[in-house]
């Protein structure tokens, strides 16, 4: 009974400190936005970084990692208990030795490094493709989109098919390189809508699409424990949230018309 109390109160404390997070990254975005002088802006924003140190200090040093153990309640403040095991959960998914292709085992930090480096760019490298081939396929009778859904699919994205994309969203998924998740667009709404929205619009009408936006963050999972083959991780790619709620809204655009395009053998 105590323990749960305790942990509640862990909880309480966590979530007041999230929220303090969120109104101040609000508040740098809305010192962004304004028209004063720099130097101002400066002053501000340093203040600001100031206090997002001090309050999230005490929760880094804690190392803490929301590891989804049950043993503890959501949001409970990890005790050294916890820390052990995320420290034994940190050694354990640490690559400390592979074999690369010619076979030969690789124990130092940067030789492990360049074998998965060497082994992700051989795998994601350009495909020669049959141009001549490929054209014959989109010949071959496909279902074409309806003209009368050009129109519709045509028009420039709406706040409304933003904000419902943002909605259906699911939460708790790791951030590509800008480090923004879907829950600081969610909570942030009224301050990032038009920026996001106009961002939407720049890759859907017009084809703009950054360099940031185009590359990702490659994490490799492990297939089985302890692998020491390249072939034993499987590899994922992190990308940037704004391509989230972008490929949801083509696909509520294209859902109405999914029935006259697809054929009956690629239905699941």
């Amino acid at each position: 009974m105590i323990r749960q109390l305790c942990g509640r109160e862990g909880a309480h404390r966590r979530l007041d400190r999230i929220e303090m997070e969120n109104f101040d990254y609000s508040a740098i975005y809305s010192i962004l936005q304004d028209t004063t002088p720099q130097t101002t802006q400066a002053i501000a924003l340093k203040k600001l970084k100031a206090k997002i140190i001090r309050l999230n200090r005490k929760h880094h040093l804690r190392m803490f990692i929301d590891n989804g153990e049950q043993d503890r309640i959501s949001g409970e403040e990890p005790s050294p208990h916890h820390l052990l095991k995320i420290r034994k959960r940190q050694a354990h998914r640490t690559v400390h030795q592979v074999y690369d292709t010619d076979g030969s085992l690789k124990t130092p930090p940067a030789d492990i490094l360049r074998v998965f480096t060497d082994y992700m760019r051989r795998k994601y490298d350009h495909i020669q493709v049959n141009e001549e081939r490929m054209r014959h396929m989109m010949n071959c009778g496909l279902n074409l989109i309806p003209s009368a859904a050009n129109t519709t699919l045509e028009e420039s994205i709406t706040m409304e098919e933003l904000f419902q994309a943002v909605k259906q969203g699911k939460a708790n998924k790791a951030p590509g390189q800008d480090g923004i998740c879907l829950e600081f667009i969610k909570k942030a709404w009224d301050v990032t809508k038009c920026d996001l929205l106009e961002v939407m619009n720049n890759i859907y009408r017009d084809a703009i699409i950054s360099d940031q936006q185009n590359h990702g963050i490659l994490v490799c999972l492990p297939k089985k424990p302890d692998p020491t083959r390249i072939e034993n991780y499987r590899s994922l790619t992190l990308m940037n949230t704004d391509y989230k709620p972008f490929t949801l809204i083509i696909v509520n655009r294209l859902r109405p018309w999914l029935a006259s395009i697809l054929q009956p053998s690629q239905h699941c």
